[in-house]
């Protein structure tokens, strides 16, 4: 990773007030784009697997697979309707959700 402080010397010193225009803004904002890619392409694989980052509207979520978070909702809702134990599908559903 490249290191903010030696960065910043190469942009000619300390912390700068220019103004937005300023070659100096400039130059920090490629820098920070070019740092903070790789850190953005991490997090949205990481959201794409909890959330269902395609679905535009509720209709497409019935055409798009479940994610963890869509599971994790579904499951909080049943586990906080029952009043009695699992019933014997239950296991089975955790067998299949093991395998996803």
């Amino acid at each position: 990773m490249v290191c903010l402080d030696r960065e910043r010397k190469n942009l000619g010193g300390g912390a700068r007030h220019d103004g937005p225009d300023s070659p100096v803004v400039g130059q920090a904002h490629d820098i920070l784009t070019t740092l903070g890619k790789p850190i953005k392409e991490n997090i949205s694989a990481i959201e794409e697997v909890l959330i269902q980052t395609k679905a535009k509207d509720q209709m497409d979520v019935l055409d798009l697979p479940i994610r963890s978070s869509a599971k994790l909702a579904a499951l909080a809702g049943t586990v906080a309707s029952a009043d009695m134990p699992p019933t014997r599908i239950i296991p089975l559903v955790q067998k299949q959700e093991s395998q996803d």
